[in-house]
């Protein structure tokens, strides 16, 4: 589908988890489309150690069926998208263009189930409701609403007329502020707090 459209360029395929991780070693591509069940590994777990090693390569998992467990766990890997394998082709190219730009990218829906789980999971491990360690600024609640609905860093910098390099360093703040280990998780966080409504 990608190769078809002429918009992007497919710079390498693999078959297993295995193939996947060298593949990307070796070929540092900007996005990972990766199938959430591989024959020889989890595509979560081949995502968290792709994120690990090169966080700045994307990675969009790919899966049949809308699992509230692996959204959870795709967003605590950092996954910059999470769709079904009928997604439509415009869906996919909008939201490879997004992960590639540095945007996260969830349908409303799986949003909706990945913060219930991840609830659900701290609920379980007798979490507080909160698990803020400090209160967003102005700016940086701004910059927050912007992540929610898939913005890009240059887009937000766009936005609220200040540099990418701004952007970036109230990220940063808003993940420790928010306990988040990566703007997924941020997103997710923040909406769980009640600091963005989930429209």
């Amino acid at each position: 589908m990608l190769s078809m459209k002429g918009e992007i360029e497919v710079v390498g395929e693999a078959a297993t988890g295995g193939e996947a991780l060298e593949k990307v070693a070796q070929l540092r591509p900007h996005v990972v489309l990766m199938d959430v069940r591989l024959s020889d590994a989890n595509g979560i777990d081949c995502t968290r150690q792709i994120k690990e090693s090169m966080p700045e390569v994307a990675v969009i998992l790919l899966t049949a069926y809308e699992n509230r467990a692996y959204i959870a766990q795709a967003v605590r890997a950092g996954v910059s998208g999470y769709l079904l394998k009928d997604v439509s082709l415009e869906l996919l190219l909008e939201t490879v263009k997004a992960a590639r730009s540095g945007g996260a990218l969830f349908k409303g829906s799986l949003l909706r189930t990945a913060l219930g789980s991840l609830s659900e999971a701290r609920s379980r491990r007798g979490y507080e409701s909160s698990t803020l360690v400090g209160i967003p600024t102005k700016r940086e609640q701004e910059v927050l609403e912007l992540l929610v609905r898939g913005f890009t860093n240059k887009e937000i910098g766009t936005q609220l007329h200040i540099t990418e390099l701004t952007v970036k360093k109230h990220m940063a703040s808003i993940a420790g502020k928010l306990g988040a280990r990566n703007r997924s998780e941020a997103a997710v966080r923040a909406i769980q707090e009640g600091l963005v409504p989930l429209n």
